[in-house]
């Protein structure tokens, strides 16, 4: 390097010397405070982007490496990791479940924890998509306007709906029909009833209904007892449906009702139809589905009317009438159910507050009952394809109506205890 060169470079260092000199005390209250923030895990010098903070962090760590490996993951019935398989550069890495009690066993069990908090938090998001699904027809501009945010009287349920070939419509209307099981007499025959007016009787424990039992007005003026059956919150009520069809006799004339697989009704169906029609059918029109409600009964028969939330005192969380919360039809909720071999079963519990006691006065005197009815477009509308249950009342317990396994039924005018065993298993 000349001598011209060297002088040149020690002024512009001279220069340069000057003017970090002239900041240092300008930045230095700066640094301080930039070397205060940083926290361990963090680079030295590190700017942090504008945005999500925290959230894009952790969003970015996770996706840094993803192109890097991959992993599979097996576990037992459990949810106990027995093996992690990594592929790195084409190349299996295998990891097996270490012994209990080694050091390796509990950064192993560390995390094998936080896979199983994982899959809670999916649960608990599950959840609150159900929860979030059943608010969701509560809000918008169709949600209810009264003071106590709930419509007096809920808008007609819409049906999905198809005609029927006539000719098809002439074999099926009158012939096949639903049943509704209800557990009303013993396996004998003999009607279940109550010892008397301060002792009733239970019918079936997860059928329906659950007890029979005379219900006596609270206060002045009261009104006589009168004779219910009395569905209870405490137990499962099981709503049963069966297929049937009338099938003619040797008699002349006569016929009698059968229990029928819906695969007749169904391949009947499709017998009807060229595969160019079938194309556009979904699961509804493939299946047997029923739903499930629950309706005042002295409502109109023809049409089903789910009965208000504003009808209690105490409104039900979430405006459910049903323990897990029921969904309008076709969303595939708790309250739908498949057919098969001829028979649908649903087996819930009524929510909390859904009494007859929480009713308001304007209620009080009315009685509930179950309604069931075909989900298929093709039969929705037939009378045959809705059923409802005898009327009921709704209580949160029994034993003030009727002891655990006390049973009576009239035999020849008599009321006498009925055994366990002579319950009826449908």
């Amino acid at each position: 390097m000349s001598s011209t060169e060297a002088e040149s470079s020690r002024k512009r260092r001279a220069e340069s010397q000057e003017v970090e000199e002239g900041g240092s005390e300008k930045s230095q209250s700066g640094e301080e405070a930039a070397a205060a923030t940083v926290q361990p895990g963090e680079e030295l010098g590190a700017t942090e982007e504008e945005g999500g903070g925290i959230e894009d962090a952790i969003l970015s760590r996770l996706d840094e490496d993803n192109e890097l490996f991959t992993y599979d993951v097996v576990e037992d019935a459990r949810c106990n990791v027995e093996q992690i398989v990594f592929l790195r550069n084409d190349t299996e890495v295998v990891f097996n479940r270490p012994k209990k009690d080694s050091d390796e066993w509990m950064l192993w069990r560390q995390v094998e924890k936080g896979r199983l908090a994982l899959k809670r938090v999916k649960q608990l998001c599950d959840e609150l998509s159900q929860v979030a699904s059943i608010v969701k027809k509560y809000q918008g501009p169709e949600a209810p306007k009264e003071e106590v945010g709930l419509r007096a009287v809920p808008a007609p349920v819409q049906w999905k709906l198809k005609t029927l070939p006539s000719r098809l419509a002439e074999m099926i209307q009158g012939v096949y029909f639903l049943e509704l099981d209800e557990t009303i007499a013993d396996k004998e025959g003999h009607p279940y009833v109550p010892r008397d007016q301060a002792v009733g009787t239970m019918c079936a424990t997860a059928g329906f209904p659950h007890a029979y039992a005379w219900q006596k007005e609270k206060g002045r003026g009261k009104a006589p007892p009168t004779l219910q059956y009395v569905v209870g919150a405490c137990n499962t009520v099981q709503i049963s449906v069966r297929l049937m069809k009338y099938v003619a006799t040797e008699t002349p004339g006569e016929k009698v009702a059968k229990p029928v697989s819906e695969a007749e009704l169904l391949n009947l169906l499709q017998q009807a139809h060229k595969p160019s029609e079938m194309e556009s059918w979904g699961y509804y029109e493939n299946k047997m589905v029923m739903y499930a409600g629950l309706e005042f009964a002295n409502g109109n028969a023809g049409e089903f009317t789910p009965v208000p939330a504003a009808a209690f005192s105490q409104a039900p969380a979430f405006n459910a009438l049903f323990s897990p919360a029921e969904s309008p039809p076709y969303m595939m909720g708790q309250t739908e159910y498949e057919m098969a071999k001829g028979t649908a079963i649903l087996k819930t519990k009524v929510a909390r507050c859904v009494t007859t006691t929480n009713l308001k006065p304007e209620y009080k005197k009315n009685q509930f009952r179950f309604i069931v009815k075909s989900l298929n477009p093709f039969f929705c509308a037939l009378p045959g394809f809705t059923v409802r249950s005898r009327a009921f009342c709704l209580k949160g317990v029994l034993h003030n109506d009727a002891k655990a396994g006390d049973r009576f039924v009239q035999v020849d005018g008599r009321v006498v205890a009925s055994p366990a065993s002579d319950v009826p298993t449908k």
